[in-house]
């Protein structure tokens, strides 16, 4: 918890603002949800329980959304800033085409195919929105 802090009070530092949600993977989320400051939000009310990417987890200390994302393996977590004021932005993505998928095609070999296609644009603004916590 002393990391997170850290690195809340390293963003407040450069920015003014103090940090709101933490992105981890499985192993630190594993280390986050054996801390009594921790509180998972409970899926098992009619959603499903599949996973397909990143996702809200729980919430750290009443203050930090945490966000579990399965794909992201590392034993770091990003902590950042996400405001709803346009001037607080730290990395913007713009999907100007969304996901755009072709019929699907037989080929000779009676094999399905389908294409998918996306265009979008993104830009890191500023990186003193976000920092990073590793636990060994």
């Amino acid at each position: 918890m002393s990391a997170i802090v850290d690195a809340d009070n390293e963003i407040f530092t450069r920015v003014y603002e103090h940090a709101n949600f933490i992105l981890c993977g499985p192993a630190f989320a594993n280390r986050l949800r054996k801390m009594n400051e921790f509180r998972q939000i409970d899926r098992s009310a009619g959603e499903a329980n599949v996973v397909s990417g990143p996702g809200l987890f729980g919430v750290l200390n009443e203050t930090f959304k945490v966000y579990h994302d399965p794909f992201y393996t590392s034993d770091k977590a990003i902590v950042g800033l996400k405001s709803d004021n346009w001037l607080y932005t730290g990395y913007v993505f713009l999907p100007y085409v969304a996901m755009w998928s072709t019929p699907v095609i037989w080929n000779t070999a009676m094999c399905p195919s389908q294409g998918f296609m996306s265009r979008y644009g993104t830009y890191a603004k500023n990186g003193d929105f976000f920092a990073t916590v590793t636990v060994a």
